[in-house]
């Protein structure tokens, strides 16, 4: 899989993340951006205030993004985009417990099957 593939499924489950989107990639690459600099300064920014605000529309496109993700672990970049840009993200974040909230039946069997070294 590409960035350009993730980030274009990213734009089509949240279309809401579109202006965060465009002022985050507007000096690198566009759809093109690496996926994890997108997933981190994009993605992960907006679902913490869709926490914070309490959006459960888009709470629910959030975990409709991570769930389709999910379907591609097995693929070396979609895995790593989903294992270190989202699972790492939440597991090591101060917001943990309200983060793992977020993720659907798929992506909370991959997350807890995760070993952590910590």
């Amino acid at each position: 899989m590409e960035p350009i593939e993730i980030n274009t499924k990213l734009l089509e489950f949240i279309p809401k993340i579109s202006d965060l989107f465009n002022t985050a990639t507007k000096s690198q690459d566009g759809l093109d951006t690496g996926s994890t600099v997108v997933i981190e300064d994009v993605f992960m920014v907006y679902l913490k205030e869709c926490i914070e605000k309490n959006r459960t529309d888009e709470l629910i496109n959030c975990t409709n993004f991570i769930e389709w993700l999910s379907d591609f672990i097995n693929d070396n970049y979609a895995g790593d985009v989903l294992i270190i840009s989202i699972f790492e993200y939440i597991h090591f974040s101060d917001s943990k417990e309200e983060l793992e909230k977020v993720l659907g039946p798929k992506a909370k069997e991959k997350y807890d099957s995760i070993k952590w070294n910590v």
